[in-house]
């Protein structure tokens, strides 16, 4: 009854997740029984003769004299990088780093420093993620993973990663792995394998980029070019955008009055320099020249044409007439002549003698000169209304 009051309570206390939360990449567990690699981070540099402490974790209790004196004494100098977390040491020797690499771990008061090989280098046991993994039991697949990789590299074991808290395997496995006697791992290690006719692609610190997407190499899966976009979901009951025609934009019709050897092409303007700026100015003044040169021949040759005698219409016919002899005729009874009031107001604004001023009131009781729409009396005086001759005004 105990027992199954204990499950009953696990139970309830039990958090609710959702199914794909649950089934999900970031809910994995690695089941590797050694103990993996401190660090998995990838130094700045790739300097043989050289090793970095990675101090990313590192609490801010460790006394940094601590850590210098804790070095060995075949260190010879260090370069620090406190953005990046990394302190590189130095040796005389690369086989003086590689010794010093080997050991993994830096002990300074009782807290571990990882220590990491330079950029494009393993350490002496290296943690090598493979992906795309046919589906197999464990035993079968471990088999033959070990038989694939055993030309490249020397197993150490090999584990796959499961769905957090269960027993069911992935398309994701794990191997620790060592040198080949006298080898670089980084460089006999392959980017794809191929086991049961599938290809499985293989990743480690420092490793070129792997596209799941396409099985391929170069690329990540995210900026794959075989990958096609989604296409944007329509919202039920929206109707879909219209887009403007070319021709009834404001673009359109700015382009429509640009000259035909301006239209529809696609030069790209670059930015003016000084000897753009020169040369534009150069043109400029050739084409100035050029069309003061076609105005002054276009003027000779119209002095040199015998011109027509101007003429002018009439009830009568056409008959010819010269503009220098010509006098309006007063007609009094056009409508654009001015009245009495409207010459008064003329003559009091272009007499400067003439103190009588005209003043009209709008309905708000503001002053207001009367304006007229009738210009004919700033060019020419009328008659006035006691004189018949309309020539009178004249002389």
């Amino acid at each position: 009854m105990d027992t199954d009051h204990s499950v009953q309570t696990q139970a309830e206390t039990r958090k609710h997740r959702r199914a794909f939360e649950v089934f999900s990449w970031e809910n994995l567990q690695s089941n590797l029984t050694n103990s993996r690699p401190a660090s998995n981070r990838i130094p700045p540099a790739a300097d043989p003769d050289s090793a970095f402490l990675d101090m990313q974790q590192v609490p801010n209790e460790i006394d940094g004299l601590d850590i210098a004196q804790a070095l060995p004494t075949e260190a010879i100098g260090s370069k620090f990088r406190a953005d990046t977390k990394f302190i590189q040491i130095f040796f005389d020797e690369t086989d003086e780093a590689d010794s010093f690499i080997q050991e993994g771990t830096l002990s300074v008061k009782h807290y571990d420093i990882p220590i990491l090989p330079p950029k494009g280098k393993l350490a002496k046991t290296a943690l090598i993620r493979l992906d795309n993994v046919p589906m197999r039991k464990r035993n079968t697949m471990q088999e033959k993973i070990n038989l694939a990789m055993a030309e490249f590299c020397l197993p150490v074991e090999i584990a796959p990663i499961t769905l957090k808290g269960t027993s069911l395997m992935t398309t994701r496995w794990e191997v620790l792995a060592k040198a080949i006697p006298n080898s670089n791992l980084a460089q006999t290690l392959p980017s794809i394998i191929v086991i049961d006719g599938q290809k499985v692609l293989l990743s480690w610190p420092g490793s070129p980029l792997t596209c799941l997407q396409c099985l391929s190499v170069g690329h990540s899966r995210k900026n794959c070019p075989k990958r096609t976009k989604a296409a944007p979901v329509q919202k039920q009951g929206t109707a879909p955008s219209k887009q403007k025609s070319p021709a009834n934009t404001y673009a359109a019709a700015v382009v429509q009055g640009a000259p035909e050897h301006n239209r529809d092409t696609d030069t790209e303007y670059s930015t003016q320099g000084p000897s753009n700026m020169e040369q534009q100015s150069t043109t400029e003044s050739q084409g100035n020249s050029a069309t003061q040169i076609s105005q002054a021949s276009l003027e000779q040759k119209r002095s040199e044409t015998p011109q027509p005698p101007n003429q002018i219409e009439n009830p009568e016919g056409i008959s010819e007439y010269d503009s220098s002899n010509m006098i309006p005729q007063y007609d009094s009874n056009s409508p654009f002549n001015a009245t009495q009031e409207e010459s008064e107001y003329t003559d009091s604004l272009t007499n400067p003698n003439s103190k009588k001023r005209h003043i009209q009131v709008t309905p708000s009781g503001s002053p207001v000169p009367k304006m007229t729409s009738n210009i004919m009396g700033y060019f020419t005086k009328a008659p006035r209304r006691d004189n018949p001759d309309p020539q009178s005004h004249i002389n």
